[in-house]
Parts: C-alpha cells; structure tokens; sequence
C-alpha cells in the first residue's frame, strides 16, 4: 500500500513516465523514469566457512562484481551440526547467529555496489 499511494506523486513529478518494479505480481517499488534498463540482483553463496556475492546485471546475465568475506558464524562452530548446537543453547543464540549473516550480506552488497553507479537499494 505504501508503494501504490506514493504513485499518483512519482506520476506527475515524473510526467507520467516511471519504472514499476515488481517482485513476481508484488509491486514492491516504483522509480522515476524509464530504468527498465536497469535491473540488478544479487546471487549469495553463503557456505560453511566463506560467503561470496556476485552482482548481476539481469536483462544480460553479465558478472558486473564479485566480492568476499568469511562467514562469521565459523566461531561458533566449524560445522553446521556445531552452530546448531550453539543455536539451541539458549532464545538468543540463533537469533544472534542470524544477525552476524544478515550483517555480512548488507556488507557484501555495499561491497558490490561499491565502484559501479548503481544504487545498492
């Protein structure tokens, strides 16, 4: 709902030419102008002991960077079976371990973006 009452604004400050961005049938966004040339993604490989993230170009499948970093949950186990037991030792712990990921995606991301002109939103 938040995207869609912002869309009569975008429309006339734009002269009714914007960029509906849509996640399957969710409208999760509306841009200024015609950017349908511009559709980035991010791949994640989240393994045991390293995370790498590779930002896409989506129209032509082209590598535009890739960047990495160790996964910060390995000091908590240097296997998943031991970070599962480090996770249910108590209510926080997962939630923690959770936190340090999600952490680490935002700064790959940061990382990609970093030396192209592309907004990391």
């Amino acid at each position: 709902m938040d995207v869609l009452r912002r869309l009569p604004e975008k429309m006339r400050k734009t002269y009714f030419t914007f960029t509906v961005v849509l996640n399957e049938d969710e409208i999760v966004g509306i841009e200024t102008g015609d950017i349908s040339d511009k559709n980035y993604g991010v791949a994640l490989d989240i393994g045991t002991t390293t995370m790498v993230g590779y930002l896409l170009d989506l129209n032509s499948g082209k590598h535009l960077a890739v960047a990495s970093r160790s996964n910060p949950q390995t000091s908590y186990g240097d296997n998943v079976i031991a970070r599962i037991k480090y996770a249910n030792m108590n209510r926080d712990s997962l939630d923690y371990l959770d936190e340090r990921i999600v952490s680490y995606v935002n700064d790959i991301i940061v990382d990609l973006v970093k030396n192209t002109e592309i907004d990391k939103r």
